[in-house]
């Protein structure tokens, strides 16, 4: 699979509806969402706003066991449906590397 950067993924995503809260850094908005799919440093999520490239954000699982700093990467429109970004992790803490790990083995990845 390639990303939008035009070079191949390094990782392998997981399909996975996450409910998550973002917030920006930059300009203190928030958002309630769901990721798509999930990788050990990334994510794709759903979103009814545009996020600007480079924005740094935070990242949390609403059951609050998964959280990040993040970056965005990209942000696309996804048919009339909102938006789709693409979301760099750094410094993943709580369950989000063990949760990846367990669904990873339980899919035979």
């Amino acid at each position: 699979m390639t990303g939008t950067s035009g070079f191949p993924r390094t990782e392998t995503r997981t399909a996975m509806n996450v409910p998550v809260e973002l917030y920006s850094f930059d300009n203190a908005t928030f958002e309630i969402t769901h990721t798509i799919n999930v990788s050990q440093h990334g994510a794709s999520v759903l979103s009814e706003t545009a996020w600007a490239p480079n924005q740094r954000v935070s990242i949390r699982a609403l059951d609050a066991q998964m959280k990040s700093h993040a970056r965005i990467v990209y942000c696309r429109g996804s048919f009339g449906r909102g938006f789709v970004i693409g979301v760099q992790l750094q410094q993943p803490t709580g369950a989000w590397p063990e949760k990846l790990k367990t669904l990873a083995a339980s899919n035979g990845m």
